[in-house]
């Protein structure tokens, strides 16, 4: 009795929480058509030979999607090299490939960044119905340059900051128990804001007591 109980059980757990959608396995053909379709987006690109990518297209795709794959690349001429990272079942027999790339423009390039490409399995053939690489290029590296911007104002100013406030009390004040302000000034340059942090406990708190 109670093996049925736990049999019923699992099997009910299996049916809530198994997926509604079966997905089918992506096999070895399925991935070396999709590297060569990466392969071409990236010929494409950087032969400015668009064509090639807008023949790609899904009829379902969305209209806005298009047209700004269209002006992300019209004109832009870029440079690209992607790399494909993996692979992802989706359901309706889509297969959404990650990659990382490198790219450059005119005054601008980008590395170390992943895109997406989405592709509907048409049993003869892919066509792509969703993807991002349309924002790999100046955009996303002005967006890269603020964000460093933003991460050295918030992290790194307030460190410099700081080391020159220990450097100038270094400077300004004599040392508590005979300690050789010299080896101190090398200790706060040789070691930068380690240094300072090492100064403030070790000498700054011992003079403020």
């Amino acid at each position: 009795m109670k093996f049925k109980i736990l049999s019923l059980t699992l099997i009910l757990f299996f049916i809530i929480f198994s997926p509604v959608i079966s997905y089918c396995e992506i096999d070895t053909d399925q991935k070396e058509t999709l590297a060569q379709i990466i392969q071409e987006i990236s010929r494409s690109i950087n032969t400015e030979k668009y064509d090639n990518i807008f023949k790609l297209l899904s009829e379902d795709m969305k209209p806005e999607l298009k047209k700004a794959i269209e002006d992300a690349l019209i004109g832009k001429k870029m440079k690209i090299e992607m790399e494909i990272s993996s692979f992802e079942e989706m359901e309706d027999s889509k297969i959404k490939v990650y990659c990382n790339y490198s790219a450059k423009g005119l005054n601008w390039s980008v590395s170390g960044f992943s895109n997406f490409f989405t592709f509907k399995d048409n049993k003869t053939s892919f066509e792509l119905v969703d993807t991002d690489f349309h924002t790999m290029g100046a955009g996303k590296a002005k967006t890269f340059i603020f964000i460093m911007l933003g991460v050295f104002a918030v992290v790194f100013l307030p460190m410099i900051g700081f080391w020159i406030f220990m450097f100038m009390d270094l400077m300004k004040n004599d040392l508590p128990d005979n300690n050789n302000k010299t080896l101190w000034v090398i200790i706060l340059i040789g070691l930068n804001f380690a240094g300072a942090i090492i100064y403030f406990f070790m000498i700054k708190t011992k003079r403020n007591k």
